[in-house]
């Protein structure tokens, strides 16, 4: 027995960040703030992702379930 081709939807997560670095003067320390935004999700893909076909072919044996999009942004000061 052979498989042939499945076809299906294109699948493109992504995650990101970006951060911002600086020193800065504060209580009489040259201190460190840092800046980050971290966004889960980016291209918002739906919440169900096949991962695998039954042996018939005919359904899904396996899934994953996506997070939604996600916000967190975190300020940092280091001394």
């Amino acid at each position: 027995t052979g498989t042939g081709t499945i076809w299906g939807p294109e699948d493109f997560k992504v995650d990101a960040f970006v951060g911002y670095r600086r020193h800065v003067p504060l209580a009489n320390r040259n201190a460190e703030l840092t800046a980050q935004i971290n966004i889960t999700n980016l291209t918002d893909e739906p919440s169900l992702v096949p991962l695998r076909y039954n042996a018939l072919q005919t359904g899904y044996a396996r899934i994953l379930l996506n997070e939604p999009r996600a916000f967190r942004f975190t300020l940092r000061v280091g001394f």
